[in-house]
């Protein structure tokens, strides 16, 4: 055998294998076009991509300028982009594995998580997770290193907020440490005994639920919070600073009654936390200061807070919250909800994504946005009645219709990949255009008809196919070839059986 149809050979084998990796894509470039869909379809685009379909929708390999991928649907996925980044997933949504410059992740949700980062500036650290037993990671320093097996005894560094977090038979001792303007360290001993050493709550302790002393600063060390409680937690007073200069005295017998007073604001509950009864005092509520009404939590509540926050809510039923740059509204909760948002760019975001977006939804049947740009004509819209159809439409001409849609809310990204990993199983009719190419799949991606620039593609398995050639020739072919016509604008130029060629014009 020659080593052209070697090569051949083994692409086609690997195409139906789904198995040609990624360093292998000069072999797709070598196949030609065939069309012998459902088992093999091999298409080349002008921009120089190369796509293999095999066993109809099941293997996609595709070898493009922007990177390549190939996939055995519905287990596995693998991408690589530009830059050396890769993404691969299996078992959509659960299973993934991302690699770029900073380093690699990979996850297996929710059990398992591991991550290696490359690019810190001190050097490699990597983290690990078997939740919720087995904790472990390292880095570049010598102290970085951490392990713990939960609830048994170990520590844990950068998790749940906490630097560094030591147990042993949790919860009955525990020391936390965090690292914020200074260290702080709370120490817990048999869950009711506990004390804190340096940062702003430096000097608390209690020995639960005799006696209780809570003592919190400011950044400039004035002190913040200064409160006892005795016979924890139903008898509690002492001053509480805040944010503000106008200190408070409060008073509580838990949970029956609670007041709390400044010269500006007072704060009371009844039977906590059903009956709460906030009012600013300067300026007073009644003229537009703030204040909170639970009565009672949480099925009624009226807010209003600083910078044009408020809320309104008679729960299950309605819910209105607003601040400066959301509004969001929620009905038959947790069901249905619409929301408002102001999107702003991060500094190092380009293109810029400033504009706005709204969202609707009534779990799981119906989901719709829209999301504008600032700057730019047009809209970005998705609409999906589940599981029936869904409707995404680009302002830059983009579109994505089809019919059936079973992943809900398929556009975020955690379920993207189960969206291209299963879609075609329940797929009867989908449409798909970037502005210039329009192509529609039925019957679960076997059928395909596209148009562009340069020219209609149709693929039927076993039946039809046809494809654009150069100069402006369509190549139509029946039963996998064998009939086969060219023809151009003027009529037929040839006729062929078996790949043998019996007229030419």
């Amino acid at each position: 055998m020659r080593p052209r149809a070697c090569r051949l050979v083994r692409a086609a084998a690997a195409a139906v294998l789904g198995l040609l990796p990624a360093g292998c894509a000069g072999l797709l470039h070598a196949l030609p076009e065939m069309d012998w869909n459902p088992l093999l379809r091999v298409e080349h685009a002008p921009d120089g991509a190369v796509e293999v379909e095999a066993l109809g929708p099941l293997v996609n390999l595709r070898a493009a300028p922007e990177g390549v991928s190939h996939a055995l649907r519905p287990l596995y996925q693998h991408k690589e982009f530009g830059g050396g980044s890769s993404q691969t997933d299996w078992l959509a949504p659960f299973g993934r594995t991302f690699t770029n410059f900073s380093g690699t992740k990979f996850r297996f949700w929710p059990l398992i998580w591991a991550g290696e980062t490359t690019d810190t500036p001190a050097g490699t650290d990597w983290q690990a997770m078997f939740f919720p037993i087995i904790f472990a990671g390292n880095g570049p320093a010598d102290d970085d290193g951490y392990f713990a097996i939960f609830p048994l005894a170990g520590r844990t560094r950068k998790l749940l907020g906490m630097d560094t977090f030591d147990f042993f038979l949790w919860p009955l001792f525990m020391r936390s440490q965090m690292d914020v303007t200074e260290r702080s360290t709370s120490w817990t001993v048999l869950l009711l005994f506990g004390w804190t050493t340096g940062g702003p709550r430096d000097g608390s302790w209690r020995a639960l639920p005799f006696w209780r002393h809570r003592l919190e600063r400011n950044a400039d060390g004035s002190l913040r919070t200064d409160q006892y409680s005795l016979l924890w937690p139903f008898i509690t007073w002492g001053s509480d600073e805040l944010d503000s200069k106008a200190p408070s005295e409060r008073l509580a017998l838990w949970p029956l009654w609670s007041h709390e007073e400044s010269d500006t604001w007072s704060r009371t509950t009844w039977l906590w936390p059903f009956f709460r009864w906030n009012e600013q005092k300067v300026p007073s509520a009644a003229e537009g200061g703030e204040y909170l009404h639970d009565l009672p939590w949480p099925i009624f509540r009226d807010e209003r807070g600083e910078d044009g926050r408020s809320t309104f809510r008679i729960f299950p039923f309605w819910s209105h919250q607003t601040m400066p740059e959301v509004d969001s509204i929620s009905f038959i909760w947790p069901l249905g909800w619409s929301r408002d948002v102001r999107l702003r760019s991060a500094e190092d975001d380009y293109p810029p994504v400033d504009g706005w977006r709204h969202d609707s939804y009534f779990i799981p049947f119906h989901h719709s946005s829209r999301r504008t740009l600032d700057g730019r004509p047009g809209e970005d819209t998705e609409w999906q009645t589940w599981p029936l159809w869904h409707a995404d439409n680009g302002a830059g001409g983009r579109e994505d219709w089809g019919v059936f849609s079973l992943v809900p809310a398929r556009n975020i990204e955690l379920l993207k990949p189960a969206d291209e990993l299963y879609s075609f199983i329940w797929t009867l009719w989908r449409h798909r255009s970037d502005g210039t190419r329009h192509e529609t799949r039925l019957l679960f991606d076997t059928v395909m008809w596209r148009t562009e620039p340069e020219g209609t593609r149709v693929s039927v398995p076993f039946v039809y196919s046809q494809r654009p050639e150069p100069d402006g020739v369509l190549l139509r072919q029946v039963l996998w070839g064998l009939f086969g016509t060219r023809s151009d604008d003027e009529g037929f130029l040839s006729f062929s059986l078996l790949g043998l060629e019996l007229w030419r014009r």
